[in-house]
């Protein structure tokens, strides 16, 4: 099995860019990302056991339009699936397109986040990647997987397919033993689509036969003016490549910074009366 990992890498240096990275990070793992993590690293494990190099992992892929990498995308000659994975542990339901837990009154509410729509919503925009290449006829099935033996759902037909950590051999046998949906030469042109998009934009692009027949080219229009105040904004922007998550992460630590010194001024002040 072959894998394709396109985790970002750490910003080198004491830049703003590094900071804002380990922030992140530190958030990420707060809020249970690094035990998501781990739930990858064993769901590859698993696989790669298996799968022959006909199947291909991508891990952690940036869409545009959604503000979470896709954790794994498994592509081969039986199917294209999304699996997103987690390691949550407790009781609950999977109906339909509900994500639902058990609440201490014995009776299910919504969970948050929803799991099922975040995989669908997932499969919506690589489908929309995809049909920019002209690669609109592939089906993605998509997959939550659990690698905590602490969870129990009660599975009533959701749009996703459910895998515990018990059930893998029987998920994976399932897709060694699957319809064949693509050639050898298939699955190629789709990992390239989504791990290398300008090659194939460049093939596509590529120029007509060249003709004895002149024609006449158009005089180029001048492109307005920028104003100035714009102009400075893009310098910063580019000098700073930082997302809209990044710059809200970064404003609610200088908000929490701001506080610490007002309060330190504070007690100062108060101690010298």
């Amino acid at each position: 099995m072959k894998l394709i990992d396109l985790s970002p890498t750490p910003p080198q240096g004491n830049s703003l860019s590094a900071l804002v990275f380990k922030a992140q990070k530190a958030m990420g793992d707060i809020f249970g990302l690094k035990q998501d993590i781990k739930a990858q690293e064993k769901l590859i494990t698993q696989m790669g056991k298996t799968l022959n190099n006909r199947f291909t992992i991508i891990q952690n892929l940036k869409v545009e339009n959604l503000t979470q990498h896709i954790p794994l995308i498994l592509i081969g000659p039986t199917g294209l699936y999304i699996i997103y994975t987690s390691a949550l542990k407790g009781i609950f339901q999977a109906k339909n397109e509900s994500w639902l837990i058990a609440s201490k009154a014995n009776h299910y509410e919504p969970a948050r986040p929803n799991l099922i729509t975040r995989t669908s919503l997932m499969i919506k925009a690589l489908e929309t990647v995809l049909e920019k290449h002209g690669l609109s006829g592939s089906e993605i099935q998509g997959v939550l997987f659990f690698s905590n033996p602490g969870i129990h759902i009660d599975a009533q037909r959701p749009t996703v397919r459910i895998v515990l950590m018990d059930g893998v051999e029987r998920f994976i046998t399932s897709i060694l033993q699957g319809d064949l949906k693509y050639e050898k030469d298939e699955v190629q042109t789709l990992v390239t689509a989504l791990t290398e998009p300008g090659s194939l934009e460049n093939k596509e692009a590529l120029p007509l036969e060249a003709s004895d027949e002149v024609t006449p080219q158009p005089k180029p229009v001048e492109p307005p003016r920028e104003p100035i105040l714009g102009k400075n904004i893009n310098a910063f922007s580019e000098r700073f490549p930082l997302t809209t998550r990044q710059w809200v992460l970064l404003g609610i630590m200088g908000l929490v910074e701001i506080i610490i010194l007002v309060a330190f001024i504070f007690i100062i002040l108060t101690t010298v009366q």
